[in-house]
């Protein structure tokens, strides 16, 4: 029953708000919502720079990474091994 009345309240206070912000405050969420958009911008341009450089990060260092792995397959080889098992003496 809790659960219910939380939800019925909450639609409640959701209808409240639209009616003030539709009738009574329309000029001020306006202001408001004009001044958000730098905020936004400003958070959304931070967030693709840092992606972006993480990115030229991981590509930087990724071919080296790449080029040891190559390296030391190459490394052990099959050298020893291509003659077959030792035999006894």
């Amino acid at each position: 029953m809790n659960k219910l009345l939380a939800i019925i309240g909450g639609l409640i206070a959701m209808g409240c708000g639209v009616i003030l912000v539709v009738f009574v405050w329309t000029k001020e969420f306006v202001y408001f919502a004009f001044g958000l958009i730098p905020i936004i911008l400003f958070v959304g341009g931070l967030i693709t720079l840092i992606a972006g450089i993480n990115g030229l990060k991981e590509d930087i260092e990724t071919p080296e990474l790449e080029g040891l792995e190559a390296g030391a397959t190459k490394a052990v080889g099959t050298k020893g091994f291509d003659k077959g098992p030792p035999k006894p003496k």
